[in-house]
């Protein structure tokens, strides 16, 4: 029995009146018991069980210095539990040859308080297309994935300094990661486009994410951004491994936005006026060759992860 915790922030003060402090956190309560049974030296069974409460907090931005006028917003807790009874089985057939075989049952809850949206069918996942809602307090579940998992592999000794194995599994969920980024209007649409090339490619390098199911479009104009969604699923079996995918989703994302020039937008309250003669504009120059700067990003960030 213990608890864990993960937590991930971000201080961006470059300009006082636009500085934030962005964060989220983790937190895991878990309970496992495993256990052991040696019929003899060639055969090993274990089984157990294994109990998760997450408690997700999934991301707040807040003003940083007393000059900043970033607008606070912090989004709403997420709750969760995951528990599996698990069985394996281990045989060594000979000094060469080992095989095992295992399964689990697993039953994962989304957890209240929470408001879900209902969208038309068919369409894409944004606000104009939500169509009702409903809410769930602290004591319901909010949906329900169980089913059973199976895995099973040999290994075959060659000798001292090498071995062949072979193996396969099944998993019953893919994770979902949802987001809206948010850049700022002066942002052309050429970069735009190429921004949005290299978010896709984000996605289809990472080893862990689904190639054939993701969305990633330049999706509205809100009053203080153009926004781009961003969805897309993981194929990991825990929350805590997810967090780790989002982390380093994430911060290829950072890496991208910085390579080509692309400013993210944050709720502000901001008085536009016009340049002065002896001032230098807050609104950077866009010095075009965005494809270039998306090639050399690939090639640099993204192409090594693959290699």
């Amino acid at each position: 029995m213990g608890s864990d915790r993960y937590e991930f922030g971000i201080i961006g003060q470059e300009n006082p009146l636009n500085s934030f402090d962005f964060g989220f956190d983790v937190n895991q309560l878990f309970l496992k018991a495993d256990f052991e049974y040696r019929r003899n030296e060639n055969h090993i069974m274990n089984f157990g069980v294994h109990g998760i409460q997450y408690t997700l907090n999934p991301g707040s931005n807040r003003p940083y210095g007393p000059e900043s006028i970033v607008i606070e917003k912090e989004l709403d807790e997420e709750n969760a539990r995951e528990i599996s009874v698990y069985f394996g089985d281990e045989f060594t057939i000979s000094e060469k040859l080992s095989v095992s075989y295992g399964g689990r049952y697993m039953l994962y809850q989304l957890l209240g308080p929470m408001t879900v949206n209902q969208y038309v069918p068919g369409a894409p996942i944004t606000d104009s297309n939500v169509i009702s809602e409903e809410t769930f307090d602290t004591v319901n579940t909010v949906k329900t994935y169980h089913g059973p998992e199976f895995r099973a592999s040999a290994r075959y000794t060659l000798d001292n300094k090498s071995s062949v194995k072979a193996g396969f599994n099944t998993m019953r969920q893919y994770r979902r990661f949802y987001t809206t980024l948010t850049i700022t209007y002066d942002t052309p649409h050429e970069l735009i486009d190429e921004f949005v090339k290299g978010l896709r490619e984000i996605v289809l390098a990472h080893p862990e994410t689904r190639k054939d199911m993701f969305h990633i479009y330049f999706n509205n104009l809100s009053a203080y951004s153009q926004d781009i969604i961003f969805y897309i699923f993981f194929e990991v079996p825990t929350w805590g491994e997810e967090v780790i995918c989002r982390h380093e989703i994430l911060v290829q994302i950072v890496k991208l936005a910085n390579s080509i020039g692309v400013r993210f937008a944050f709720p502000t309250q901001t008085l536009h006026m016009e340049s002065f003669p002896e001032k230098k504009t807050l609104v950077p120059e866009y010095s075009g060759g965005y494809e270039a700067k998306l090639s050399d990003f690939v090639a640099r960030e993204l192409k090594r992860k693959k290699d």
